[in-house]
């Protein structure tokens, strides 16, 4: 639906919960960030609003737009995408979290994590500016001994933060109380837990979506853990889960399977009820229709869905529906299009960083995107055809209800 060419990289886009939904359009909160490398340009996180056409609402000058009226390089009307605020975050951001509306949490190259609540923070105009100073965060969380890159994710609202770093740590904030955080003089909180089992650099992280205590972790020693956090050792490990690096995880909505991607370029699916420490364990579907390795694996946030998303360096996102796999005794293992991928998007040109599916109940099957292109990145914001993800009774009754 929307497409937008960014000046510089971006190592990650998330929707925010706010939104404002109108008759044919929503406008979308999003969290972007530019990574500018060693240039005078500082690196930024902005605050954007989009506007996306709701479901069976497109507007006739999109569709009668031509690709040669300079679309690709600006394919949005002001009105669609504008900047709400910038801010001059110290360091690329490198992933970002919304905790609650407006309070986001980032990781850098760098052991700390950055809280930021978005209308306490001074918009910054000028970021181009040589020497100019970073936006001071509101709160620092500090713990780990060495750059935590990637691996963050919240639960309970934000009440819980856990992080993975190059110490080969877990590590989990406990939230309960921000206002009276932000209100004391100290700026610097310091993890309340520390889970240690991994041999290497954690890269992905899931909470249970049932049970905000229990979580999984995934990192360069090729293992999946998981983990209680009221205990000191892991409840269970999955040794070998990748023939390489094990980049993303993420935990179905129902709390019944976990996901792995790697830099094998395989997508894996595990039943967490089989699960133990002493037993082997393997997946019982491995996706392999990827030819880069897997950036995020991600699930439909919907509790009853049985979809997975993923995206990778090969440009693609992904859509599978692993309750194929229930009728089909093989997994997928390539060849035509295999029984459990659903949709591929091929609106990239280059490695996607990251996706993420929209949060809004009513909206289920849109999703913002975005790729680190050779020159600056690019933002897409797309939706399923209702056809696709339809079954044929439901395709079919669309099909005459629009004369077709």
């Amino acid at each position: 639906m929307l497409s937008r060419k960014c000046p510089w990289p971006s190592a990650c886009v998330q929707f925010g919960r706010g939104y404002d939904s109108r008759d044919t359009y929503t406008d979308r909160t999003l969290y972007l960030s530019e990574r500018t490398g060693e240039t005078s340009d500082a690196n930024t996180l902005y605050v954007a609003s989009a506007r996306v056409a709701n479901e069976h609402a497109t507007r006739s000058a999109d569709v009668t737009k031509k690709w040669s009226e300079n679309v690709y390089r600006d394919p949005l009307p002001s009105s669609d995408f504008r900047i709400k605020k910038k801010i001059i975050h110290p360091g690329e951001v490198n992933r970002v979290r919304e905790l609650r509306e407006g309070v986001v949490v980032t990781h850098t190259d760098h052991p700390n994590l950055f809280l930021w609540d978005i209308e306490r923070q001074p918009h910054r105009k000028d970021t181009s500016s040589k020497g100019v100073e970073s936006n001071v965060p509101d709160l620092t969380l500090v713990g780990h001994q060495a750059n935590a890159e990637y691996a963050v994710e919240s639960a309970e609202e934000g009440k819980i933060i856990a992080s993975g770093g190059k110490d080969k740590l877990v590590l989990i904030w406990q939230m309960e109380d921000y206002e009276t955080l932000l209100s004391s003089k100290n700026s610097h909180l310091l993890n309340r837990t520390i889970l240690r089992g991994h041999s290497d650099t954690v890269e992905g992280l899931a909470f249970n979506p049932e049970d905000s205590r229990r979580l999984c972790s995934g990192g360069d020693d090729r293992c999946v853990f998981f983990w209680d956090s009221r205990k000191s050792a892991a409840t269970g490990k999955i040794n070998d889960a990748h023939q390489g690096d094990v980049n993303c995880v993420d935990w179905s909505h129902n709390g019944m399977y976990i996901a792995s991607g790697g830099a094998d370029h395989r997508i894996r699916i595990w039943d967490v009820r089989q699960l133990s420490q002493s037993s082997e364990v393997t997946s019982f579907a491995d996706l392999r229709e990827h030819t880069g390795q897997i950036n995020e694996v991600q699930f439909q946030p919907c509790r009853n869905s049985s979809v997975l998303g993923s995206c990778a360096e090969d440009g693609q996102v992904l859509l599978w529906d692993i309750a194929q796999v229930e009728s089909d005794s093989k997994s997928s293992t390539g060849g035509e299009i295999p029984s459990l991928l659903l949709f591929r998007h091929y609106g990239h040109q280059y490695a996607v960083s990251e996706f993420q599916w929209s949060t809004v109940p009513d909206d289920p099957w849109t999703i913002a995107s975005v790729s680190e292109d050779e020159e600056g990145a690019t933002l897409q914001i797309w939706r399923l055809l209702d056809l696709i993800y339809s079954s044929p009774v439901d395709a079919a009754n669309i099909l005459r209800s629009e004369g077709m």
